[in-house]
């Protein structure tokens, strides 16, 4: 059935086949003949627009049979597009090495000359370089151009089957995916208030507020009991946040368990709400020893969000020992999909059942989805086919979001009547009933969204993304589409990505963090399957196929899957969430096309890093240390954070520490920036968004600061006069 569609997770149908196709065939133009390529070449131009329709034909679920054979198809392709992308990033990192030692031999040292005042001298090293191809030999002594032909042989190759699989495309099956081409202004969302919930909110309120005194224990549950996106997190935030709760209880705390939950990750959790900051300590008994001291007699509400059968195997009782220093009256509130969930424990009030909202609320909410300030009035026939969409969602708050999400983005008639027929409502509901409603709403989003989204499937579920994080690892992959005018930053795209991935519901806003709800997250992990995966805490061990390019390792236990896991050479990702009982510098050097590594519990050493050349985003959060000397040597960075910590920890920095060489960085935080200690040649970070600088260390390299133009944000430390002077700063 088409509405299956293919396990490609929404990549094919994105720019970067274009640009990186589009990017080859410019970069062996002046070297075509020489190759003897002009006929490879010519065709795959010809053929790139044909490529492209197939991309989005998949990407529109209009594939109607030989799924397999496509699928087949599309990674072989994909393998030789990365393949081209590898290759002429390699090369791009060799140019900035040669320039590198080319201005070493010129001035003898670090050099301090910005880009624009040295662009004529890169321009002689260019051309010196260019001349030096050419004058090799030919292509078989020379392994760097008999590789480009090799990728572009296999390119072509590849590309020429195209034709088979557009005859299966069946333009009738549903219309081109329209992106947004309405404002919606600046509402992300639409819960200001609880639709049709406010019998069920004074219920638990009541509840929470009335303890009782026959309990046998200093706190009672509340078990709040529904299917995933009938709105249970809803109902409960609204109670935490409701006056009376924050007056009846002095101290108030959230958790969400999630799947596969963990004791030491769980306390950790309960501790970071409770004492209000993070902590890396992961002794039990210290941990639950500091909660039950700060809970002493303090009369508290702790929320449970999404709790499965499987925390009894951790043991809910140990989990939540610590509470019981709390005053009398105290309340756990429990949300959870499973009915029995609260059957073992002790001191569980009745649960309440959470259904679907009654259908006169639920229209009244379905239309500010679907319309947001449009008046429904003025749109009679939307109207009628809104109701009649809004009766396949079964009462579901979340499906309504998402779906009249992707209707809000356009108010046309032959729009809104194909998602109405799609035959995406014809899959199995699943025990949610909604998981239809969640593909069509996946379907129906822009393509530049899709990658965007699917990534995010390597986390695990319920983890709060920063902004910064999501945006900045997008870039690193190429996934923001190229600004059409200059003046406009690929952070500023990646913000509106993420706006938009907001206002359709693929994402919550919560403060300063975004998450993904948990059917949203299973969502992106089928459409995804193939290209992302997670291996998490006691998964058992299963077969890595060769197309992932995106892995997450939350696991401290030893991976049997290591062998496959070195063998996948066309890895980008790689976040090490745990620290796994492997040879981790090992892995790493056998991950050559890595993008993306991220580390909490690993130190990352120059051993590790030595040989990622294509490496754009390096953050190892967790463990104080400096940053290893090779990072100088990974040209293609843009993004680099280590745990912030104090210099003086430090005896000694590296004596030739240095990050001048990135000429691409656009953002750091390390212990040595945090100190405001460079070496002369800053001014070369002509990309740099952000920059901590100390005038005692630094004051004759101050000049340098002029060549920094794209600096967002600048504070220059005076020691001497102990002050801080930090500006915002816009380009003009």
């Amino acid at each position: 059935m088409a509405a299956e569609g293919l396990a490609i997770g929404g990549w094919f149908a994105s720019s970067i086949i274009s640009n990186v196709v589009s990017s080859l065939v410019s970069y062996v133009q002046d070297l075509k003949k020489q190759l003897g390529l002009e006929e490879e070449l010519s065709r795959l131009e010809k053929t790139l627009p044909k490529i492209q329709a197939l991309l989005d034909a998949v990407d529109r679920g209009q594939i109607k049979e030989e799924k397999r054979a496509l699928e087949k198809w599309l990674w072989q392709f994909r393998d030789a597009v990365d393949e081209a992308d590898d290759f002429m990033d390699a090369m791009e990192f060799h140019r900035l090495e040669e320039e590198e030692e080319e201005e070493e031999e010129i001035h003898g040292e670090k050099s301090t000359v910005s880009p624009a005042a040295s662009r004529f001298k890169r321009l002689k090293i260019k051309i010196k370089s260019a001349k030096t191809m050419f004058k090799r030999g030919g292509v078989h002594r020379d392994p760097t151009l008999k590789r480009l032909k090799e990728i572009v042989n296999r390119l072509d190759e590849i590309a020429a089957e195209v034709g088979v699989f557009l005859e299966m495309v069946k333009t009738s099956a549903q219309p081109p995916v329209a992106t947004s081409t309405r404002e919606t202004g600046s509402r992300l969302t639409v819960e200001t208030r609880v639709f049709g919930r406010d019998k069920e909110k004074e219920m638990v309120i009541n509840k929470l507020l009335n303890f009782n005194p026959a309990s046998k224990k200093n706190y009672s549950i509340l078990p709040i009991v529904g299917i995933g996106g009938i709105g249970k997190t809803t109902l409960a935030q609204f109670v935490f946040h409701d006056k009376r709760i924050d007056k009846h209880f002095s101290k108030r705390m959230w958790v969400c368990v999630s799947n596969n939950p963990d004791l030491i990750l769980l306390t950790q959790k309960i501790y970071q709400s409770t004492l209000g900051e993070k902590t890396n300590l992961d002794n039990l008994d210290s941990l639950q020893q500091k909660i039950s001291e700060k809970l002493e007699s303090e009369m508290f509400l702790l929320v449970l969000d999404d709790v499965w059968d499987d925390v009894y195997k951790i043991g809910l009782e140990k989990l939540l020992a610590p509470l019981r220093s709390g005053e009398r009256g105290s309340m756990i509130l429990l949300t959870t999909r499973i009915t029995g969930i609260g059957g073992m424990m002790m001191g569980k009030l009745e649960p309440l059942y959470l259904n679907g909202l009654d259908e006169g609320y639920y229209w009244e909410f379905f239309k500010e989805c679907a319309f947001l300030d449009e008046d429904p009035e003025c749109h009679k026939r939307l109207k009628d086919i809104g109701r009649r969409i809004a009766q396949k969602l079964h009462g579901s708050p979340l499906a309504a979001k998402t779906v009249g999400g992707i209707l809000s983005t356009n108010l046309d008639d032959n729009y809104w009547n194909n998602i109405l027929h799609s035959e995406i409502w014809e899959l199995k509901q699943g025990e949610n009933g909604i998981m239809p409603a969640l593909r069509l709403s996946y379907q129906y989003s822009p393509s530049h969204l899709k990658p965007c989204f699917t990534f995010c499937s390597i986390f695990p579920q319920d983890y709060e993304f920063r902004k910064e994080e999501l945006v900045y690892m997008w870039m690193a992959l190429g996934l923001l589409q190229e600004p059409i005018n200059g003046n406009r930053r690929p952070e500023d795209i990646g913000d509106e990505y993420l706006k938009d991935l907001v206002r359709r519901s693929f994402f919550d806003s919560r403060g300063c963090f975004y998450v993904m709800h948990d059917l949203l997250h299973e969502l992106a992990v089928f459409v995804s399957r193939g290209e992302c995966l997670r291996i998490e805490e006691r998964s058992e061990p299963i077969p890595i196929p060769t197309s992932v390019r995106h892995l997450s390792i939350t696991t401290s236990f030893a991976l049997p899957h290591m062998p496959e896991i070195t063998k996948l050479k066309h890895l980008r990702t790689l976040l090490l969430l745990k620290r796994p009982d492997c040879d981790v510098p090992k892995m790493l050097k056998a991950l050559t096309s890595l993008r993306i590594l991220e580390s909490s519990t690993v130190e990352i050493t120059d051993e590790c890093i030595s040989s990622l050349k294509h490496l754009r985003y390096l953050s190892n959060d967790g463990i104080i240390r400096p940053v290893p000397e090779s990072v100088n040597k990974l040209y293609h960075l843009q993004f680099l954070y280590y745990k912030i910590g104090n210099p003086d920890h430090f005896p000694t920095l590296y004596p030739s520490y240095c990050i001048n060489n990135l000429i691409n960085l656009r953002h750091l935080s390390t212990p040595e920036s945090r100190g405001g200690k460079f070496s002369a040649g800053i001014g070369r970070l002509s990309l740099l968004q952000n920059l901590e600088f100390n005038v005692n260390e630094n004051g004759n390299n101050l000049f340098e600061l002029k060549n920094l133009r794209e600096l967002r944000e600048l504070s220059i430390n005076d020691l001497k006069q102990k002050r801080v002077v930090k500006w915002s700063l816009k380009p003009s």
